[in-house]
């Protein structure tokens, strides 16, 4: 099965940066690539009062805050044995783009 290492990094307000990484599965990565093709605007909610503002009319581009690459199997047994397979909110970020209520990551072993 194909993983793929994603990165993401944002700003709130130009106060905070939002980031994280997070492994996926070949589903959920290409579930997200079709999503984003067609996404048009939304609110990325990372807090109980604040929110991120994506607009593809304000020039928003995905590869401006989230990048795919893929891994090894060996890289991500490393990844799972440091628990780093999903830290931050890189796949927060993800679920909000494919719409998915849950973070969780049902492609994260």
């Amino acid at each position: 099965m194909r993983r793929y290492l994603c990165t993401y990094c944002d700003n709130w307000a130009d106060e905070i940066d939002i980031d994280g990484i997070c492994v996926i599965g070949e589903d959920r990565y290409k579930k997200f690539k079709k999503k984003a093709e067609n996404f048009k605007r939304g609110s990325f909610h990372i807090g109980s009062n604040e929110e991120i503002e994506h607009n593809i009319e304000d020039e928003f581009k995905f590869e401006d805050v989230i990048n795919f690459e893929e891994i090894s199997e060996d890289e991500f047994k490393i990844l799972k044995k440091l628990k780093l397979e999903s830290i931050g909110f890189a796949s927060k970020f993800i679920g909000f783009v494919i719409g998915e209520n849950d973070e969780d990551d049902e492609d994260n072993e």
